[in-house]
């Protein structure tokens, strides 16, 4: 999967401003050319493979793509009203989806956007990513600034051709802030397109004293991939509420980085995964104490029907200097069938004396007895499966205490059981 055509198309198309960054591009592509994708032999890879995305003939969109009448109406029901929702086709803003009272300004990529960690586990995707970056979106919450709307950020990927998006989102929350942000990629069901793929970097800063509750949604097509790494900072006396769903894609890859760089702070951190077919969703965590007196509390869940296949590598990492920092973690796994499959990795590394760390793992199916329960009421065997699931997973919903986002949630997790079930 060289891509050079596309990337030679990209460079020409978009110059950037200066010699450093325009060499820290070519850089990351020449070291994408030569190390490739991930594949099983990394050790944070070695449960997902890419051979299927590698295969395909992707390209790089150059022009603006404008949705067809049906196609924006589908979207439109994802837009409530009470949300300030941004909507983004192909990587660029469609102005009469989105809302105008909230701004995502568009920044030139810098040098520091190009600074690749090779120890990042998903160092190899920002590669390619950084190969064809251009620009970021960035958005500023002021300081004070109390939000009374979620804001929404669409991601809607579609054409006659299999694209490779690859947008850059950065979102800063200044001191004594609160915000509501959803992060939400859409698959136009029922409409002819090609396999899309989504590679996606959203940087969420949080200030001193600000409050941030976060969902991302992924709900693309089942041909579909999405790759995405969502980092948050954390800054003194700062929380953050996070729910990612895991609902769409043949081949999804959730990498959420959570660094504590200050004290007095919390973190909790919920996923869940409703997979059917041959879906596969991979979601890696990382929740780094760089300092101490913090609480992280990480709850992830799967519901896994016909041959899906989850897969949660939960990874805590205590530092020295990091004492009296508290951390939880659980993931809980439900199979539908028994062709499906879990993979579960929980990983503890302590190295400060005085703290508290604990870290758990099950795998189930449904109880017959609950079942028999509903069958002698009158409630097919289909019904009961669809309620006690949804029962399963709202305890998570139920996390970001907000009724309007929960709503939301609710609403997208009752069309995705009634699909599988």
């Amino acid at each position: 999967m060289i891509m050079q055509g596309q990337y030679s198309q990209n460079k020409l198309k978009y110059p950037l401003d200066g010699l450093k960054v325009n060499e820290l591009r070519e850089e990351a592509f020449k070291n994408f050319s030569l190390v490739g994708l991930p594949t099983k032999n990394d050790e944070a890879w070695k449960f997902t493979s890419l051979n299927e995305f590698k295969d395909i003939q992707w390209n790089v969109p150059f022009e603006e793509k404008f949705l067809t009448h049906d196609q924006m109406s589908y979207v439109s029901k994802y837009l409530p009203s009470d949300f300030h929702n941004l909507v983004f086709i192909n990587g660029s803003l469609n102005k009469t989806l989105s809302d105008i009272d909230v701004v995502l300004c568009d920044e030139d990529i810098a040098v520091d956007d190009l600074k690749i960690n090779e120890n990042d586990p998903d160092y190899k995707l920002t590669q390619l990513s950084r190969s064809f970056a251009h620009h970021k979106k960035t958005l500023i919450i002021d300081k004070n600034t109390k939000l009374s709307k979620p804001v929404q950020i669409m991601n809607i990927c579609s054409g006659d051709v299999s694209f490779l998006i690859q947008p850059i989102f950065n979102i800063k929350v200044s001191d004594d802030c609160e915000l509501k942000l959803i992060h939400h990629v859409l698959g136009l069901q029922n409409y002819a397109s090609k396999t899309q793929a989504l590679n996606i970097d959203l940087l969420i800063d949080v200030g001193a004293r600000a409050n941030v509750k976060f969902v991302n949604i992924e709900n693309s097509l089942n041909k579909d991939f999405c790759f995405e790494r969502i980092k948050i900072n954390l800054q003194n006396n700062s929380t953050i509420t996070s729910l990612d769903l895991g609902l769409g894609s043949k081949v999804a890859r959730h990498y959420l980085e959570v660094k504590f760089n200050g004290e007095n702070s919390d973190a909790g951190v919920f996923g869940l995964s409703l997979l059917a077919d041959t879906q596969h969703c991979d979601h890696y965590t990382f929740i780094q104490h760089v300092k101490g007196n913090n609480q992280s509390v990480q709850h992830y869940k799967s519901i896994l029907t016909d041959k899906s296949r989850s897969v949660f590598r939960g990874r805590v990492r205590i530092e020295p200097n990091a004492q009296k920092a508290n951390s939880e973690q659980l993931n809980n796994n439900l199979l539908i069938s028994r062709a499906a499959l879990v993979d579960s990795v929980p990983q503890l590394e302590i190295y400060a004396d005085d703290v508290k760390a604990g870290h758990g793992s099950t795998v189930g199916q449904l109880n017959k007895e609950e079942i028999f329960y509903f069958l002698s009421r009158g409630i097919s065997e289909r019904q009961a499966v669809q309620m006690l699931s949804y029962g399963y997973a709202k305890e998570l919903v139920y996390k970001l205490d907000n009724d309007i986002i929960q709503n939301f949630v609710f609403q997208i997790l009752d069309e995705k059981l009634s699909d599988i079930f």
